[in-house]
Parts: structure tokens; C-alpha cells; sequence
């Protein structure tokens, strides 16, 4: 017998616009995993000096764990929506459906940084990686908030 709650963890998030950039970032992992194994030669960068040089690889099947948490993250919005020890009160349904589709694009991201590099050994890949990883979460955040206090149902409820 399933406790009632707990069937809503493996849901995909309810709000479409979070949910439809999710699977398309989930999806775009996928490839770049696939990409890496079939395409790269030898072991992955995994780690960079502060002068862009790399300085640790790991095989390609980080590529996959990678594409592991992205898709395992795709059902982590409920994760998100509980009240914790300590806070007030839980963000709402739209920042936590923006929030898991951060931790998919951070995934994918990871992914699609490690592939790109592999191919193309420049200093400045795992540069815009990081700054891409970043941005998304503000970016998603920002979305969110606007949809959730200015979007047409925030004015129907005024």
C-alpha cells in the first residue's frame, strides 16, 4: 500500500513550461553522453587549474552518472514544495518546479561542458560551462517569480 505523498515523488513537475525545459535538457545530456562515449578519445577532463590547464580526467562513464542525476532530478520539484525545520514556510509550486529544472540544466550542463571540451580543448569551455550553470539557476529564479507574482493568474487573483 502506497502512503499518500509519497506516490507524488516520481512525478514529473506540474507546471509546463519547467517541465517542457527539463526533458529538453535531460534529452540533451542524453546526447552528449552518447556523443562522448562514441566520439571521445580516451578519458574526460573532469577538473581545470585556475589557468584552464587540465589537471584530473575520469573515464566517460561520468558522462552517464551525470545523465543520472539530470533524469533522477527531474522528480525532485516535491523535494522542493516540504516544509523544513527552520523556514516558514516552503517556496511555492512554480519556484520549486523552476528549481528542479536548475538541477537538470546544471546536470545537463556538466554533461554538455565535459563533451565540448573533450572536442574542442579551449580555456574558455569550462569557463562559459560555469557561467551558463550559474546564470541558469538566477535566470530560472527570476522567471519564476515574475510568472508566480506578475503571470495572468497572480492578476486574476488581485
Amino acid at each position: 500500500m502506497v502512503e499518500k505523498g509519497s506516490a507524488d515523488m516520481f512525478h514529473l513537475a506540474p507546471v509546463r513550461l519547467w517541465r517542457n525545459i527539463s526533458i529538453v535538457m535531460a534529452v540533451a545530456a542524453g546526447i552528449a553522453a552518447l556523443a562522448g562515449t562514441f566520439f571521445a578519445d580516451g578519458s574526460i577532463a573532469v577538473h581545470w587549474s585556475g589557468s584552464g590547464e587540465p589537471n584530473d580526467s575520469a573515464g566517460k562513464w561520468v558522462l552517464w552518472v551525470m545523465l543520472l542525476l539530470a533524469v533522477l532530478s527531474l522528480f525532485s520539484y516535491s523535494s522542493f514544495l516540504k516544509r523544513r525545520p527552520g523556514f516558514q514556510t516552503p517556496i511555492g509550486r512554480e519556484m520549486a518546479c523552476a528549481m528542479s529544472a536548475g538541477l537538470v540544466s546544471m546536470f545537463s550542463l556538466i554533461d554538455i561542458t565535459l563533451v565540448v571540451y573533450d572536442f574542442y580543448s579551449f580555456a574558455m569551455v569550462p569557463i562559459i560551462g560555469t557561467a551558463a550553470i550559474v546564470s541558469v539557476f538566477i535566470i530560472y529564479a527570476l522567471i519564476a517569480y515574475f510568472r508566480e507574482h506578475h503571470g495572468p493568474e497572480a492578476r486574476e487573483k488581485k
